[in-house]
């Protein structure tokens, strides 16, 4: 079994193997707005898994892979790792096909961007960034996420350009039919700028009609930090979240099959409304047995807690 441990210091060696595989508006009157009608489970909402949690399998027989995650009862799949135009080898229209052919579809996937995407003296976005949209149209995709923010990019002056590329980028995916976003880690909430967290930052300063957010449960516990307030605060601004758990082993928070960690999928289930949500979708990133049989176990899990 490989070992679980996943703290700050060694998902160092986590982060460079995926980043190779690759207005603010609330108010107390805005959440009192919501009726109790509000807070509820959709229990009929589709459920999704994020490819890097069987990222192995996927590099080595995607289709047999896409075919299994169908039988497991997902109904869709996020992407990650898209380089060259390609996930896994496979080009847009080879992923659609392969998706077609396993009853599944991509709705979301996610993109590596810095604040370099957008040239301000041109008022410009890169043209990887351009073909990376269209290459999700052709797939079907609705969502593109960026899924990590560099060093350079969480300093004062690089926030602040990354959220107006995201705004840029955010409105160039409007204008095709798509909608940005931005998916945390747990040093969104650890690290300052201008006196808020990076993480409120991002919240400020992106326009809530061209970026939504992508919350990942495991890393806002793992940062000790309650998603529901996050939901209270910013309501209708997470429109995809992470289901992925977060257990303390030894000491330790590793990432754990969902429903058997810390985190409070109750609370988050019981206010998808207020928080905007529209895709749930399980990550794993280290695995008891295997990662097949873990999703496996995660989603029935997550069903049960839907019931």
């Amino acid at each position: 079994m490989p070992s679980l441990e996943l703290s700050k210091l060694n998902f160092e060696n986590y982060k460079m193997k995926r980043r190779d595989f690759i207005t603010h508006t609330a108010s107390i009157a805005a959440f009192a707005a919501f009726s109790p009608n509000d807070f509820f489970v959709d229990k009929k909402m589709p459920l999704g898994i994020q490819l890097w949690s069987v990222r192995d399998d996927m590099a080595k027989n995607p289709a047999t892979t896409l075919k299994a995650i169908s039988k497991l009862g997902f109904n869709y799949v996020e992407g990650f790792g898209y380089s060259g135009g390609k996930w896994f080898g496979l080009t847009a229209k080879e992923m659609k096909k392969n998706l077609a052919g396993s009853g599944l579809t991509m709705p979301s996937s996610h993109i590596n961007i810095t604040s370099k995407v957008y040239d301000k003296a041109k008022n410009a976005l890169t043209d990887d960034f351009k073909t990376a949209v269209a290459d999700a149209l052709i797939v079907g995709q609705k969502y593109l996420i960026n899924p990590w923010l560099i060093d350079e990019d969480r300093t004062p002056e690089g926030i602040k350009n990354l959220c107006e590329a995201m705004n840029k980028a955010g409105e160039y995916c409007k204008g095709n039919g798509i909608k940005f976003g931005y998916h945390n880690h747990w040093f969104e909430f650890e690290k300052e700028v201008d006196g808020a967290t990076l993480y409120e930052y991002i919240l400020k300063n992106t326009d809530a009609a061209l970026v939504t957010q992508e919350m990942d449960m495991c890393w806002a516990t793992y940062a000790k930090q309650n998603p529901v307030d996050w939901f209270k605060k910013y309501p209708g601004r997470f429109e995809l979240a992470h289901m992925k758990d977060v257990s303390n082993i030894g000491g330790d928070k590793v990432s754990s099959i969902v429903g058997e960690g810390l985190v409070d999928f109750k609370a988050i289930l019981d206010n998808q409304k207020l928080a905007g949500l529209k895709m749930l979708i399980v990550e794993l990133e280290n695995y008891r047995t295997t990662p097949l049989q873990d999703v496996g176990v995660s989603l029935k899990n997550l069903k049960k807690m839907m019931v």
